[in-house]
């Protein structure tokens, strides 16, 4: 890890660069360092990436400029050939450590990362993210002033197209919605090493949803999710990601994932063969411990936020009406408590799309003009 003082101020250190604005010119606020630091925890920070040379300058500064001074930085590239290396190295003074090697895709690289760990909380910065100005100050008061919580997660931003959108996290029941949803941008997340150890290490055989499955664990395992309410990271969506658009890995990942979680919680057939011939659920072996148990009114609750979000996923990115009908058909007679408006509009207009396509067509011309601007028109 890295001298503490040598992170105190780094702007005028780092490489210069004419560029403007968070994290170019702009540093994490001098007034922070008027606190004590002496009781301040380690922060592990792991970055993977893979030819993400036009990204991952901005996010090693948003680190970096955070002048933390207990900060554990680890970059794992997987072997890239194109001007990633350069830019590691440029800041490599201030890395606590890095290696360029072929591996074994993101989730091994990030367990990799925690595997040589010092960090007392821990989490991964994709190499297109960022962290917000002044971050890991704000998290670094929260857990102080409580105690060390298990899970930690704030407020954060996307970015697309130049624009930023604010995401505004869920505040009641996360534990319960972390099992049958993503409620998160994960690069506001952060979680103890011993959250980390009690669960196991980040499942590689899952590419994109090893998060997913992962918080799942943790939220299985009695872990305290608490809300912190400070901006701490940017989301890049950019058509390289993996998670740009909704596919069929990401699909298949998450239904494996989620029937991990409904074989820990023990529900019963008449809910899992419906879902099994829908293709939301998969029979299987692997599940996860409990700490306590889940009430019927619980699980269906779970399920059903799984099953909205398929809904839009089916719907909005994979254009698959078919799907979109058997998921909205399914909440209207085995969870009709959850038939909600937004379930109804996706299962009507799914009816009438999966048998007429052409319409499909025309409603996405309408509602691209709907939506244009007086000026634009």
């Amino acid at each position: 890890m890295n001298k503490e003082k040598n992170n105190f101020l780094l702007l005028e250190k780092l490489p210069h660069t004419p560029k403007k604005g968070w994290p170019w010119n702009e540093e994490s606020s001098q007034t922070v360092y008027q606190k004590k630091i002496k009781n301040l925890p380690v922060i592990t920070i792991v970055t993977p990436t893979l030819n993400q040379g036009s990204f991952i300058e901005a996010t090693i500064r948003s680190i970096l400029l955070q002048n933390y001074p207990r900060l554990e930085f680890i970059i794992l590239d997987g072997g890239s050939t194109d001007n990633t290396l350069e830019i590691i190295q440029k800041y490599q003074k201030w890395i606590s450590y890095w290696e360029s090697k072929k591996d074994n895709g993101q989730a091994a690289a990030i367990q990799k990362g925690f595997d040589r760990s010092k960090g007392h909380y821990l989490s991964w910065v994709n190499s297109d993210d960022l962290l917000c100005k002044n971050a890991l100050w704000s998290l670094a008061d929260f857990i102080l002033e409580n105690n060390n919580p298990d899970f930690i997660y704030g407020k954060a931003y996307f970015y697309e197209h130049g624009e930023f959108s604010r995401f505004e996290p869920i505040i009641e029941n996360i534990s319960s919605k972390a099992l049958g949803s993503f409620p998160f941008v994960q690069p506001a997340c952060f979680f103890s090493a011993s959250c980390l150890k009690k669960v196991g290490p980040i499942d590689t055989s899952l590419n994109i949803t090893f998060d997913y499955d992962l918080f799942s664990r943790m939220s299985l395992s009695g872990a305290q999710f608490q809300f912190i309410p400070a901006e701490l990271a940017i989301f890049r969506r950019q058509p390289k990601a993996k998670t740009y658009k909704y596919n069929h890995d990401w699909d298949e990942d998450r239904i494996e994932t989620f029937s991990r979680t409904m074989r820990s919680l023990k529900v019963g057939k008449s809910l899992l063969e419906p879902m099994n011939l829908i293709g939301t659920y998969k029979h299987g072996t692997i599940k996860y411990p409990l700490t306590r148990k889940y009430s019927q009114e619980e699980k269906r609750s779970i399920i059903a936020d799984f099953i909205h979000d398929n809904l839009y996923f089916y719907y909005a990115d994979m254009r698959n009406f078919k799907r979109t009908f058997r998921n909205a058909q399914f909440l209207r007679l085995y969870l009709p408590e959850h038939f909600s408006s937004f379930a109804r509009k996706y299962y009507y207009r799914s009816i009438l799309f999966k048998n007429f396509l052409f319409l499909n067509t025309l409603w996405r011309v309408f509602s691209s003009l709907f939506k244009k601007s007086p000026k634009n028109n």
